[in-house]
């Protein structure tokens, strides 16, 4: 009888580790969405001036926030490291979670994942009013590209299947 409530407590422990690290680290359901306010953009500016960047860092900022980047966390010593590249200027931008989030043009030497769009098609999300549902249009239609360089557990170790399962 006394094992059998020893092996119950190990078991339910055990539950609650695997529990508590998946809704930490895995699929963080704690994290809190910070308020970053939607920029101003002008669609007509960018569809009469191709080549001429227009997007710059508080834009992707923003998208970012607003696709669940604030559940990204650093993991094994690690930062998270999204990388937007705008394939009609040319130009790349790195989102770097290490705590903090910030957005640069100086791309470090691991990445763990891309996303390619043109300016266009990242102005058309920014202005619109369900950005999950128009983010997943512009996949579907070929817009936008996923490029994972991570492997699936460093991905999932980061927190990037909450974003992931968000998205699907």
């Amino acid at each position: 009888m006394k094992t059998w409530k020893i092996i119950c407590i190990v078991f339910l422990i055990l539950v609650l580790s695997g529990a508590l690290f998946y809704f930490t680290q895995i699929n963080n359901i704690f994290a809190v969405k910070p308020d970053v306010e939607k920029p101003e953009i002008n669609l007509e500016f960018i569809e009469e001036n191709p080549g001429i960047q227009v997007i710059e860092e508080e834009h992707l900022e923003y998208l970012a926030n607003e696709f669940g980047s604030y559940k990204l966390h650093s993991s094994s010593g690690e930062d998270a490291v999204l990388v937007f590249e705008m394939t009609d200027v040319r130009i790349s931008f790195a989102l770097i979670i290490n705590g903090d989030a910030h957005i640069t043009q100086d791309i470090p030497g691991i990445i763990d994942l891309i996303i390619r769009g043109e300016q266009l098609v990242i102005a058309r999300l920014i202005e619109s009013d369900d950005l999950i549902s128009a983010l997943q249009e512009e996949i579907q239609a070929g817009n936008i590209e996923i490029e994972l360089i991570s492997d699936e557990t460093t991905l999932a170790m980061k927190g990037y299947l909450a974003i992931y399962e968000s998205l699907v």
